[in-house]
């Protein structure tokens, strides 16, 4: 969104000051409601005074769309964003995973969400957004290829992890352009130095090990998970993988 508002303040710098003042005036009181809003009406004022051509919109618009391909995953709620389109997303892109039942574990209790030739994946979800408050989690939305330049600060938790009752974590990254996928065996996040209890009363193990816990990624961390990271393409393959070096 800010490379769109700043293209828009380029050709606003094009208009005679107080046309551009009052154009900026009138978006400013324009109730937004959808699919209308004020950058709407700032495009549709810069076309109408001749600044800005409809073939420049086209190219303006499918730069946008590019950059901002996942935004619609941003407007989900927690949970509904994790189970609506994370497990589904998973099961559609990789072949023979399947949600998990008691048809293909006997002893399934719900601990885990899906199921991949006889191992257990437990699937999280989360999106990468700036790390400030105030606005909606869209507009705070970023463009991994733009935060590869600049690193700026983001925080994504993903929550309620119980190693125990998986062998393999696949966990996704939303950004706005692209989606990273990790697999990580359920023992590394046992053992890792980011993993810790989620609430001051979490359960923990007689050992004090972490038995329900979260796992914070962020600006200063996040390269550390490049040795997880995969194609959506390769994860059967990974998993598969793993399951023969004995890692899970």
């Amino acid at each position: 969104m800010n490379i769109l508002n700043d293209n828009i303040n380029e050709l606003l710098q094009q208009l005679p000051a107080p046309d551009a003042a009052r154009l900026r005036a009138a978006a400013g009181m324009y109730k937004d409601m959808y699919p209308f809003n004020s950058t709407e009406y700032l495009i549709n004022g810069l076309m109408e005074a001749g600044v800005l051509s409809p073939a420049d919109y086209q190219t303006m618009r499918t730069e946008y769309c590019a950059r901002n391909r996942y935004i619609d995953l941003f407007s989900y709620a927690p949970r509904s964003f994790g189970e609506t389109w994370g497990q589904p997303h998973l099961l559609a892109e990789v072949p023979g995973m399947l949600q998990a039942c008691t048809a293909l574990d006997a002893n399934f209790r719900g601990e885990y969400d899906l199921w991949f030739n006889g191992i257990k994946v437990e699937v999280k979800a989360s999106r990468v957004a700036k790390k400030q408050s105030g606005g909606t989690l869209a507009s705070k939305a970023l463009v991994k290829s733009l935060w590869l330049q600049n690193r700026e600060p983001f925080d994504m938790n993903f929550q309620q992890l119980k190693p125990d009752c998986c062998d393999v974590f696949v966990w996704m990254a939303v950004w706005s352009d692209c989606i990273d996928y990790w697999v990580i065996p359920a023992q590394d996040i046992k053992k890792h130095r980011s993993f810790s209890n989620q609430h001051r009363g979490s359960q923990t193990a007689a050992n004090g090990a972490v038995v329900e816990g979260q796992f914070h990624i962020n600006h200063s961390n996040y390269d550390d998970m490049n040795c997880y990271k995969v194609n959506v393409a390769d994860i059967g393959e990974k998993i598969t993988l793993l399951r023969a070096t004995g890692k899970i």
